[in-house]
């Protein structure tokens, strides 16, 4: 990055972080980091406008009448966030968490199929900014790195909540895969939860919550164990 091999400023917000998830997917922990770091940063700094949805589309025109550039590069004051997608070839340099959402998913999709109703492909659709503030956390983690770890996660509890997120079930169910990871089972359950409530549909969040389950199971066992 230093020797500008890679032009940043000249990227968009998406574009990144499908760098960092490469870099992530080969154990580049630190190569990730300095990608995701900046630009959770700048997004905390700057407004976003997210193309999500028809009204996104009309806020980006709205700001773009009164700005004399059209810039969808990471500097740009604009910036529009677009949602990007991991597709099956992907599968296998995925985290656990982010299979159960894959294969959940792909099941309904398959289940559609026979009916021919449904897309003509398969993906699965990320917000950026939240898949930037996973790969943070897992990277902080998996160098040990606790205590950043901890404000990681606190980070992404604050993203999960703002405005113009896409897909929140599945920031959610993340985010509920992460507390549990850290032992906040409570917390936990409650994203599932809340995950549930917005995409009732989603069968992932159930296999999310039924792995909290065995989780907690498993920790009753080994404490019993142990007395």
């Amino acid at each position: 990055l230093e020797d500008h091999r890679l032009l940043v400023v000249g990227m968009s917000v998406g574009e990144l972080i499908q760098i960092a998830h490469v870099f992530f997917s080969f154990g580049l922990l630190e190569n990730c980091l300095h990608l995701v770091t900046p630009v959770l940063k700048m997004t905390l700094q700057k407004p976003q406008i997210r193309l999500n949805n028809n009204k996104s589309m009309f806020d980006l025109l709205e700001v773009l009448s009164e700005s004399n550039e059209f810039d969808l590069a990471f500097s740009s004051p604009v910036r529009p966030v677009v949602n990007i997608q991991l597709y099956p070839f992907e599968f296998p340099m995925l985290t656990p968490d982010l299979l159960i959402e894959c294969f959940a998913l792909k099941e309904t999709y398959n289940y559609y199929s026979e009916w021919d109703i449904g897309c003509s492909s398969f993906n699965v659709t990320l917000d950026p900014v939240v898949y930037a503030c996973y790969l943070k956390f897992k990277c902080l983690r998996r160098i040990e790195k606790v205590k950043e770890a901890e404000l990681a996660l606190g980070e992404f509890e604050e993203m999960v909540d703002k405005g113009g997120i896409s897909h929140r079930y599945i920031a959610l169910n993340l985010l509920g895969c992460c507390l549990m990871e850290c032992g906040y089972v409570e917390r936990a359950a409650s994203m599932f939860l809340r995950s549930a409530h917005e995409n009732k549909r989603r069968a992932a969040t159930f296999f999310h919550i039924l792995k909290l389950y065995l989780k907690v199971l498993s920790d009753e066992k080994k404490a019993k164990t142990k007395n």
